[in-house]
């Protein structure tokens, strides 16, 4: 029995990503220094994150975004030998400048950058408005490179339940009892009308926030209480995928192979 339940939780879990779009966003602080000694100014150990992600849902699509015009060509070459040794199949690098809302936007001018958080902010929720728009995927899934686990079932559930699926944080007291904080660090729509509108909300409210180096947290957390409020439903309880997100100052364990190939520093 206890070997069923665990092969049908695997099964149910490894397609559960179908129809799914997962996408993840990195964002260069500033444009590659050519006087550096690592090769890649990439961390690939959360590169790695996702693509161990990828592989415990093969079914479902997974892009990386990547703003090239911050890379010189030792970075892309390698992140590319990175991407052809470890990468899954189901895993795509893109480029954020084939996104025309980010490209045009003077924020992400690599030769002015701004605040790398308020860029970071603004450059997930544009992908996110890009994907509901234009991917095929019926569902659409944003998630910081230290999600462990995308839980891609439990989002679907949410998204099919609520029209989305939001993501909080763990946090322990000084009495070590835990309660959940929301963040920005992963969230999820399904296709329509609906999601369109309030992703649509999000951008803007994201947008005016990062014009004065502002980031995103805020206007996120603003409109999922007012979600919650028009749905008449609990944003934590009933919106949000416990626990999915880690807390503000989580650090991502580092691989010392990449320190050893000289790709890392």
């Amino acid at each position: 029995m206890l070997i069923k339940y665990l092969v049908d939780k695997f099964s149910k879990a490894q397609e559960s990503g179908k129809d799914c779009l997962v996408n993840y966003v990195w964002i260069n602080e500033f444009k590659d220094n050519d006087k550096r000694v690592p090769e890649c100014s990439i961390p690939l150990s959360y590169i790695d994150r996702a693509y161990k992600n990828a592989r415990r849902y093969p079914h479902a699509q997974f892009k990386i975004w990547v703003d090239y015009r911050y890379l010189d060509k030792r970075s892309v070459n390698c992140l590319s030998e990175h991407y052809k040794r470890y990468a899954p199949g189901n895993v795509i690098l893109c480029d954020l400048s084939t996104i025309p809302a980010y490209h045009e936007n003077s924020l992400f001018h690599p030769e002015k950058p701004r605040s790398v958080w308020a860029r970071a902010d603004l450059a997930r929720v544009i992908v996110m408005h890009h994907a509901v728009q234009n991917e095929p995927q019926p569902f659409s899934i944003y998630a910081d490179f230290d999600v462990e686990d995308v839980r891609l079932y439990e989002a679907k559930q949410k998204m099919e339940q609520y029209g989305m699926a939001l993501g909080t944080a763990r946090e322990f007291n000084w009495f070590f009892s835990s309660y959940e904080i929301l963040e920005n660090s992963y969230f999820a729509f399904p296709k329509g009308n609906q999601a369109k509108a309030n992703l649509g909300d999000m951008l803007s409210r994201t947008l005016e926030s990062a014009s004065k180096d502002g980031n995103g947290f805020q206007p996120l957390l603003h409109l999922a209480r007012e979600w919650a409020d028009e749905k008449k439903r609990d944003l934590i309880g009933d919106l949000s995928l416990r626990g999915v997100s880690h807390c503000m100052g989580y650090e991502m364990p580092r691989n010392r192979r990449y320190t050893r190939l000289n790709w890392n520093a």
